[in-house]
């Protein structure tokens, strides 16, 4: 018996992965992502001010009120102690947002359960916890 494989993920924009029945306007998602190619599959989370994409190499980038976070080359560095911390679960669409005040910075980390996550840094009145 000879087994059919299916690619995961399409691969072009011809082949959408729809979900409920809309499919992403790809040139939309690739103007977010910087002008950067992107991989062609539905956004973890495309919501008013917010969209979860996956660049063309796989990772996830977080398009945030008009500002683009990629994966950092290098990492993080807080000094400052753990001020304050929140974590909150989509569970249905397995996501999450883990928030920690450090000082007058926020690490903010964005991904899904069990897979992809994005570490960013940014002032910790940007996150509204200042």
């Amino acid at each position: 018996m000879a087994w059919a494989v299916e690619p995961v993920l399409p691969l072009t924009p011809r082949q959408p992965h729809a979900r409920g029945g809309r499919m992403s306007d790809w040139k939309r998602l690739q103007k977010l992502n910087g002008g950067d190619a992107i991989w062609y599959s539905e956004p973890q989370l495309d919501v008013k001010d917010e969209v979860w994409l996956y660049s063309a190499g796989g990772e996830l980038r977080v398009w945030s009120a008009g500002t683009l976070y990629k994966p950092e080359p290098k990492t993080l560095k807080v000094s400052a102690p753990v001020k304050e911390r929140f974590t909150l679960f989509k569970l249905l669409s397995q996501l999450f947002v883990d928030v920690e005040v450090r000082g007058e910075k926020a690490v903010v980390r964005r991904g899904t359960l069990n897979g992809a996550h994005l570490i960013s840094l940014c002032d910790a009145s940007d996150v509204g916890m200042a």
